[in-house]
C-alpha cells in the first residue's frame, strides 16, 4: 500500500494520528456522521479529499486485535501503512515471511525483527528454532504488530506469544483456544506445527522450573553475623602448638620505632 501519508513528515503526520487517537474509544474513530470531530482534524482546511483519505486508509490496513493488549495482527497493508501504525502507537512490527523483510519505516522509530522460514534453503530457519528471538522481542518492544498473509503462521506466533507470557501456566490446546476465539485461528494446524508448539511450551516450563530451582545469590546482611567493632573477621587460631608474631609499631614525632615481640606457645 502506497498512500498520500507516506510522504508527509513524521511532525506533521504525528499531528494527524494525535489527533486521531484523541478521538478513538475503544480503538474505534468517530462515526462519519460525527462532523464535530472530523471538521476538525489537523490539515482538513487545506485538503478537502483529507477525511476521506483517512478513513478510506485506516479501514483497509485496519489491524487485528489479540487477547493480549498491546499484540496486534496484520496483514502486509497493514505494515505499510503509516497511518495505520502511528495511530495505533505501533512501535514494532514482526515480520513472518520467507526472506528477510525490509524495515520500511524505521525512521518513524519503528523496530523491526523478521522470522524467517526457508529450512529447504536453511536448516536453522524454521518456526521453531526462532520463536524464542521472536517472543522476546515481542515482550522488549510493545506495541507491536504481528504481521503475514498467512494464518497458520500468524496462529504460531501469537500462541508462542501467549505461552511465553504465561510463563509455563498455560499449554498449548488453551493457547489455540484463545487464538481460535479472537479470528485468527480459521482452519487447524498442522500436526507438525502443534508439535513446534508443545515443543516450544516444553523449553519455556523447563526454563522456568530451572530458574525456581536455582540457589539464590544470597548475601551476608549487615544484622545476620554482623562483625561488632574491635572484633576479628579471621577465624580463631587452630587448637595446639601455636606461634604468634607481634609487631606493633608506633609512630612519634621523630620517626619511626617499631618493636618486636616474638613468643611461643608450646
Amino acid at each position: 500500500m502506497s498512500g498520500e501519508f507516506d510522504w508527509w513528515s513524521p511532525e506533521k503526520l504525528r499531528t494527524l494520528t494525535s489527533a486521531l487517537q484523541k478521538g478513538m474509544k475503544n480503538g474505534q474513530l468517530p462515526a462519519e456522521s460525527d462532523t464535530e470531530f472530523w471538521s476538525k482534524l489537523p490539515f482538513a482546511d487545506d485538503d478537502d479529499e483529507l477525511v476521506e483519505d483517512v478513513r478510506s486508509e485506516l479501514q483497509s490496513a485496519e489491524l487485528q486485535t489479540t487477547p493480549l493488549p498491546g499484540v496486534f495482527l496484520g496483514d502486509l497493508s497493514c505494515a505499510e501503512s503509516r497511518l495505520s501504525l502511528l495511530t495505533n502507537s505501533i512501535t514494532s512490527i514482526v515480520y513472518i515471511a520467507s526472506h528477510q523483510m525490509e524495515p520500511l519505516w524505521a525512521g518513524d522509530g519503528l523496530n523491526y525483527h523478521t522470522i524467517t522460514v526457508s529450512p529447504a534453503i536453511e536448516p536453522s530457519k524454521t518456526m521453531l528454532l526462532q520463536l524464542s528471538s521472536a517472543t522476546a522481542f515481542i515482550r522488549k518492544h510493545k506495541p507491536t504488530l504481528i504481521c503475514s498473509s498467512s494464518p497458520s503462521r500468524l496462529t504460531m506466533v501469537l500462541a508462542a506469544v501467549l505461552l511465553d507470557t504465561a510463563g509455563g501456566g498455560l499449554d498449548v490446546e488453551h493457547a489455540l483456544a484463545q487464538c481460535r476465539e479472537c479470528g485468527v485461528l480459521i482452519e487447524e494446524l498442522a500436526p507438525s506445527d502443534i508439535d513446534d508448539l508443545e515443543a516450544f511450551a516444553h523449553n519455556i516450563v523447563v526454563a522456568s522450573d530451572a530458574a525456581l530451582s536455582t540457589p539464590r545469590n544470597n548475601k551476608r546482611s549487615l544484622d545476620d553475623g554482623a562483625i561488632s567493632p574491635g572484633k576479628s573477621p579471621l577465624p580463631p587460631p587452630a587448637v595446639g602448638k601455636t606461634s604468634e608474631t607481634e609487631r606493633p609499631v608506633r609512630i612519634g614525632l621523630l620517626g619511626v620505632k617499631a618493636q618486636r615481640r616474638v613468643s611461643e606457645e608450646v
